[in-house]
This record gives C-alpha cells, sequence and structure tokens, in this order.
C-alpha cells in the first residue's frame, strides 16, 4: 500500500490518500464526474511451494513475462492503473472528471467489504468502477448485483430405517432450483455471447481505447 501511494506521488497524482480500512487512493483531475478503476492488492496465499517453478516473491521475469504470485491477480492492474493515471493527466484525457485509482485490501479474504466501506463511509462515490482483474484485455460486466436469500422449506422428518414416512424438504426445492439454473445458465451463455461480440466490435475500431479498457 505503501510503495502504491510512493509511487502515485512520485508519478504525479493530483491527491493521495488512505482511508481508515486500509485502502489506498489516488486522484487525477478535479472535474464533476467521478471514475474509479480498482485493483486488489492483497493475494491468497503460496500453497504449496513445491509446486512453484520459481519464486512466488521473486518477481522473476522470464522470457517477457513476470512470474509471482499476484503477479496477475492483481499487481499487474495496479500498476497499469498508476501509469494509466499519469497519462490521463499529462495528455488531458479525461478534463471533466476527477478518475481515482484504488488499491483496495481484504478483496480474497472478504470479496466486496473494501468497497462496502468506501461508499458506506463516503470515501467516493463514483458513478461507474471499473475492475482490473485480469479478463484476457476484454472488457466484461463485473456482475449484475448481489443479493443474499434465505430460502426456507418444510419437511416431514421420519426414521433413517423408514425415509418413505417422511418427506425430503430438498428433494421437494431442487425442482424448481433445477428450473432456475436452466434459466440462468441460458441467459449467462446469451450474456456471454454479447460481450464477444461487442468486444470483437471494439477491436475493429480505429481509435485505440484508452480509458474504458481493462489493463490487467
Amino acid at each position: 500500500m505503501r510503495r502504491v501511494a510512493a509511487e502515485m506521488r512520485k508519478v504525479g497524482f493530483d491527491e493521495v490518500k488512505v482511508d481508515p480500512f486500509g485502502n489506498v487512493l489516488g486522484r487525477i483531475g478535479s472535474g464533476p464526474r467521478v471514475v474509479a478503476f480498482d485493483a486488489h492488492l492483497d493475494t491468497v496465499d503460496v500453497g504449496d511451494r513445491e509446486q512453484w517453478t520459481c519464486d512466488p516473491f521473486g518477481g522473476e521475469v522470464r522470457e517477457g513475462c513476470l512470474y509471482g504470485r499476484g503477479a496477475v491477480d492483481q499487481k499487474a492492474g495496479m500498476a497499469a492503473m498508476v501509469y494509466a493515471g499519469q497519462a490521463i493527466r499529462q495528455l488531458n484525457l479525461a478534463p471533466d472528471c476527477q478518475v481515482w485509482m484504488v488499491g483496495s485490501v481484504l478483496e480474497e479474504d472478504c470479496d466486496g467489504l473494501c468497497w462496502h466501506y468506501i461508499l458506506d463511509e463516503k470515501v467516493l462515490a463514483p458513478e461507474i468502477v471499473v475492475s482490473t482483474e485480469p479478463t484476457s484485455l476484454r472488457i466484461h460486466r463485473g456482475q449484475r448485483g448481489r443479493m443474499n436469500i434465505m430460502v426456507e422449506v418444510t419437511g416431514r422428518s421420519s426414521h433413517g430405517s423408514m425415509p418413505h414416512l417422511g418427506e425430503n424438504a430438498i428433494d421437494k426445492h431442487v425442482g424448481g432450483e433445477e428450473q432456475y439454473c436452466r434459466e440462468d445458465r441460458g441467459w449467462r451463455e446469451e450474456e456471454a455471447n454479447q460481450a464477444e461480440d461487442n468486444s470483437d466490435h471494439a477491436a475493429q475500431r480505429d481509435d485505440p481505447p484508452l480509458i474504458c479498457k481493462n489493463f490487467a
């Protein structure tokens, strides 16, 4: 976090701060519209080191590729964001915007908690957030939203030696669950095809993508 903040200051960000949760935030510009980019700074554990072909914390560069824990998920996105911010500022690419580059924390352990804090505590109120999670340089919609649902299904208990006398609540629920899964799977396939079409269309444009591009 300190390293990211130092690099943001070095390349000329207009404002750099660390919120009480531990997220580092750097601003370029002072326009009325607020856009944020996000990369999480934490990583999962290295697991079994014997399975690694390099030092997971060595940052080894081999044939033009960087190897190490978090190189893709998600240090590359953070590095790209910092230097994209420098380019946005130097070339005045977003004169009507505040562009915030956010290095968030605890994403791997508790996905969403970092941005829950940012929004609830009004650290930022962006119109849109672009995640730099790796997507093979394709633009994707992150998610349609999130909700927690509690479902209660009533059954009838019985002894294991006489299950026919009872009603399995899970079995009663599975029929509707399978139908939902079939419908959701069909919708997801349709959305994936549409996203691929959009990505191909964007790739055919003459003008290079400058801001709304996934840098990871």
